[in-house]
């Protein structure tokens, strides 16, 4: 696929996807959260998701529902563990989990569709054979996920230490977990999570 069609495609999933979620939004409406500039931040985050999604739709052979089903599944994926840490770190919060989960869960469905439409079906392409991982060995494939998952610990602390002085009214008002804990969640969820979505 020309590189101008994969970005011409990426900007329709994401255009899409936008749509999407404020029509899920209608469907499982939730409380407002007084957040500066949330608009511009969840169409960044859309656009980072997708943008990367993107590069892994176009490399991959899968078509079909199986690669619709698996680009949806991944900000899912990584929602459930935004929201497994905010039900952990933000327990004095009112904020309503299970909604949050059954719009991601919902916006997921409705862009499986989207993903099959625009990438799913590539006729009169050659096969992709692009296979990273069998490539390398089981030594190399284990030491490259720890590497990764101690990397997004320190990445996860690094920028929290950037966005403190942004955020630490908000956190004042928490009963936040102790740092070994938050270590430890980072190490055994999240990193590896990251770590596993990387490697696909």
């Amino acid at each position: 696929m020309k590189l101008s069609n994969a970005i011409l495609r990426a900007v329709l999933v994401f255009v899409s996807v936008c749509i999407i979620q404020m029509v899920a939004g209608m469907l499982v409406p939730m409380k407002p959260v007084a957040t500066p500039h949330i608009m511009e931040w969840l169409l960044l985050i859309n656009a980072l998701i997708v943008g990367t999604i993107a590069v892994a739709a176009v490399r991959t052979e899968w078509r079909g529902w199986r690669l619709g089903v698996a680009m949806a599944a991944i900000p899912l994926a990584i929602e459930s563990v935004n929201l497994l840490e905010g039900t952990v770190f933000l327990t004095n919060s009112q904020i309503e989990w299970g909604r949050i989960f059954i719009h991601a869960l919902v916006s997921a469905c409705l862009s499986v569709p989207v993903w099959m439409l625009l990438f799913g079906r590539r006729d009169g392409e050659a096969p992709v054979h692009y296979h990273p991982i069998r490539a390398k060995s089981r030594g190399e494939r284990a030491w490259k996920f720890v590497v990764s998952d101690f990397a997004y610990l320190f990445l996860y602390f690094g920028t929290g230490m950037i966005i403190f002085p942004f955020v630490k009214d908000f956190y004042a008002t928490q009963h936040l977990p102790s740092a070994v804990s938050i270590a430890a969640l980072q190490l055994l969820v999240r990193g590896p999570s990251s770590s596993s979505s990387a490697y696909r």
